[in-house]
């Protein structure tokens, strides 16, 4: 090879390792943060999905969903599905992760050590629930988090929504039902009715002024356990 034509390669070489350095340098530091928290939302999506999937067969999930049911008539889904909320709510108690850790637990592991925060217990009630034949998504709720003048989305709360067949014998019977329409690219499919793990002494169905106000400004995140995609960004919630 000819000293001219090596000195050549060496230079598109270092033009291209330049170029990447600037185009790096060049990337806003609020969209470095939003790839960042993009990727950490897809782990916690892909660690419910598999988590669910293993779990909501498992014999220690049904029987435990199955006892917690069991002086419900076999059609009371409103009956059912509070009783199990009640259970993950008031006996699962919160607690934080570890320091500098985000930890996703096993839904077995939480209700073998009855403790956990927001994603744990929103993952024990979603396979209790799934484990008997209630369809289940959970929410992640995004806080702004003001970053210069970027306004940047980040994980901070998770609960979840289960599919009901009739909103207004939910309302019926639990007072502080917010119902909720699921949407396919725009197109409702699914009456759901919210549960809050993380609150104790609340019914099925209730959720607080600040989630509420995050739900009407599209700051959330929808998984479908079941999906092969976890995170849709077809799936929208209305509040109705």
């Amino acid at each position: 090879m000819s000293d001219d034509r090596f000195w050549g390669i060496v230079g598109i070489l270092a033009a291209i390792i330049i170029g990447a350095g600037v185009i790096s340098a060049l990337t806003p530091p609020g969209q470095k943060l939003i790839n960042r928290i993009n990727q950490e939302l897809s782990q916690v999506a892909n660690n419910v999905k598999s988590h669910v999937s293993r779990r909501k067969a498992h014999p220690q999930i049904r029987k435990t969903a199955s006892e917690l049911v069991s002086q419900r008539e076999p059609n009371d889904f409103v009956g059912q599905i509070s009783d199990i909320h009640r259970f993950v709510a008031n006996g699962i108690r919160y607690i934080h992760d570890p320091v500098s850790a985000e930890h996703i637990s096993d839904p077995l592991e939480t209700l073998y050590v009855k403790a956990g925060d927001c994603d744990c217990k929103s993952l024990l009630l979603t396979t209790l629930l799934e484990s008997i034949g209630y369809k289940c998504y959970m929410v992640l709720v995004n806080p702004l988090v003001e970053m210069s003048s970027a306004r940047i989305l980040k994980s901070g709360h998770a609960f979840v929504v289960t599919s009901i067949p009739d909103p207004n014998e939910f309302r019926k019977r639990e007072a502080n039902t917010v119902s909720m329409i699921l949407c396919e690219r725009g197109t409702p499919t699914k009456y759901l009715v919210p549960l809050e793990t993380t609150v104790s002494k609340v019914s099925a169905g209730w959720l607080s002024e600040d989630i509420i106000e995050a739900i009407q400004a599209g700051r959330y995140r929808v998984i479908d356990p079941d999906a092969p995609s976890v995170i849709d960004q077809s799936l929208s919630l209305r509040l109705f």
